[in-house]
This record gives C-alpha cells, structure tokens and sequence, in this order.
C-alpha cells in the first residue's frame, strides 16, 4: 500500500458494532485484516480521506487533540477489532504454561502480557491472557493476527490434551475508556469500585456499567490510567451512547488508531 492511502476495494467486509456510532462522529477508516478501523476522526469530513502533502498531514492538529483528551481528560477507543479466542478444558492451563513465556499459573480475574515463543525463543505473537476460572482462558491479539495465533495454538495441541479453542472476536465488542478522568467517567454509570486496591493494574472483572453487565479490564494500550470494556456485540452501541452521554462533563473524545500508535510509543 502507498503511505497515506487506504485500500479502495474489498471495504466494509467486517464492521465493528460501533461501526456507524463512529461513521457519524467523521471517523476516516483504514482497513486492518477486512476489519474498518477508524484511524482518526475528522469532523464534518463525511469519512472522506484528508489530502495528503509534503509538510504536517492535513489529520495533524485532529489527531493531537486526541491525544490532549487521552493525557488530560478521557478519550474513548473502539478496540472490538482485536482478536479474542477462548481457550478452555482441564488442561487449558498447562497448555499455554508449554507455548508462553509468562506464567500462566495466576488466579482468575488476572491477565496476563505475554509472548508466545517458538522452539529457537523467537516471537510468533504478543499477547494479554485473561484468566476467566480454572479451565477458562481468553487470549486477546492484533486484528490481523487472530487466524494466525489460532492455527498455532491448535497446530501445537498435543494427542490426549484436553483444552478446546473458540474464535469469539467477532462476539464481543470492546470499548476502550482511557485517561486520567477514566475512572470518574466510569463511577457515572457502574457501582463497581474503580479504586487502584479494589481494581489493580492487569486485573479483570464483571461489573454492571450502563444498562448491561460486562467484563472491564484495567489495562492501556495508550499509556494512561483505563479500562478495557468486553461486552456482546448486540450490546455495545447502548453501552456507547451512555458512555458518550456521561462523558460530556469529563471532556470525552473518540480516538482512532493514529492517536493510540503515537500514545503508546511515547509512553514505551
């Protein structure tokens, strides 16, 4: 692909459930593995690409004013796109001790950042391991490497090993809060205790939130204070609009996938 440009043909084959919530707010999308993506938000722009020149990128100034709300405010992030594959049985444990680096022996309600290794110690993926109950795991990976994480789970299963593997990405939508108003944000619409003791870093839960009950992680792909929301699909765009409507007091901004690369570059 050429730099600046997005692919013209094969779009719109995989939408996240916020698809549309996004296509209003002026999201220009960029195309990840058949999924759109919104790489940066473009007011009035009818989703139309900006024109592209030699000096600043004409998305410049819109993409510092989502990264100004992640640092300083509240910034909400579309992450549904992100592969997500259930791996369960009694020997689901054991299994990924064997094919990560990390230690995969934490409690439920624990995730996990990991590499997954090949036999020369080399990387085949990075990935979050969030341990669900005793014989539940759920693995979150890069949109465009879920199909290529699932054949080398299921292509390093050993005979008589007891562990099944679920593609569910297209299941749950996952919306990202992050920054330092993340957890005042979050109090608006749920009852659970966002406090850094009840809720520590790469810890994860079910909390009731708006209207619905889902799974809210605190991790940060931007650097910041945040939590992950997984919720169903069909749930997802009520969850958004509440969101949206609490966040207006906290200075809340959608991001795109440009403001979340240069977030968590500078943040390492």
């Amino acid at each position: 692909s050429t730099p600046g440009h997005e692919a013209a043909s094969v779009r719109d084959l995989r939408l996240s459930p916020l698809h549309h919530c996004l296509a209003e707010k002026g999201a220009w999308f960029g195309e990840r593995a058949g999924w759109e993506r919104p790489n940066v938000f473009l007011p009035g722009s009818n989703g139309s690409a900006p024109a592209l020149r030699f000096g600043r990128p004409a998305w410049h100034e819109a993409v510092a004013k989502e990264h100004q709300a992640a640092r300083q405010a509240v910034a909400l992030f579309d992450q549904s796109q992100f592969g997500k594959l259930l791996i369960q049985g009694r020997h689901a444990e054991a299994f990924l001790q064997r094919l990560c680096a990390g230690d995969m022996a934490v409690p439920p309600g624990r995730a996990v950042y990991t590499p997954m290794l090949n036999q020369r110690g080399g990387y085949e993926s990075e990935c979050v391991v969030m341990r669900l109950d005793e014989r539940r795991f759920m693995l979150i990976t890069g949109a465009a490497q879920a199909v290529r994480d699932y054949h080398w789970l299921e292509s390093h299963l050993s005979d008589g090993e007891f562990v099944t593997l679920t593609d569910i990405t297209a299941g749950l939508g996952v919306i990202g809060i992050m920054g330092p108003k993340s957890r005042d944000l979050l109090r608006c619409i749920s009852s659970a205790d966002f406090s850094n003791a009840a809720f520590p870093y790469f810890s994860h839960r079910e909390i009731d939130i708006g209207n619905t009950v889902a799974r809210a992680a605190r991790l940060s792909y931007v650097g910041e204070l945040g939590w992950e929301i997984y919720l169903p699909t069909d749930q997802a765009v009520t969850l958004y609009r509440q969101i949206e409507a609490a966040g207006e007091a906290f200075g809340l901004r959608d991001g795109g996938s440009f403001a979340m690369a240069g977030l968590r570059l500078e943040k390492g």
